[in-house]
């Protein structure tokens, strides 16, 4: 499985979960008026789902991006992990939070996260 495909089934499974999060099921059904109390409420909703979406989208990208170095051939054969960290970072969606590998390449003589 590609990274593009691997994000696009993430994705899914991220709507899904919103969907079911907001109660979300009926929004084009004629019961969809009554499913927000005022427009308030579903402003917040939306800006709820579009940051969650967002966050978890970028921050799987990334994740993915370590993914494929660390099954590449290259990495196989000259780099090792060291460890595996937790880095966050604020963008224009708001804070994201992912996982990525602090390697050592052994032909280079260097410490370096691939996906920084």
């Amino acid at each position: 499985m590609n990274i593009i495909t691997y994000i696009l089934e993430n994705m899914k499974e991220n709507i899904k979960n919103n969907i079911n999060i907001y109660k979300l099921d009926d929004l084009l059904s004629v019961n969809a008026l009554y499913t927000f109390n005022n427009y308030i409420q579903m402003f917040n909703c939306i800006d709820d789902i579009t940051y969650n979406f967002s966050t978890f989208l970028y921050s799987n990208f990334i994740e993915q991006i370590d993914n494929a170095f660390f099954n590449s051939n290259y990495r196989k054969q000259y780099c090792d992990v060291i460890s595996i960290q937790e880095r966050n970072i604020i963008t224009l969606f708001g804070d994201v939070s992912f996982k990525r590998r602090y390697y050592f390449d052994k032909l280079k003589n260097k410490k370096f996260y691939y996906v920084d």
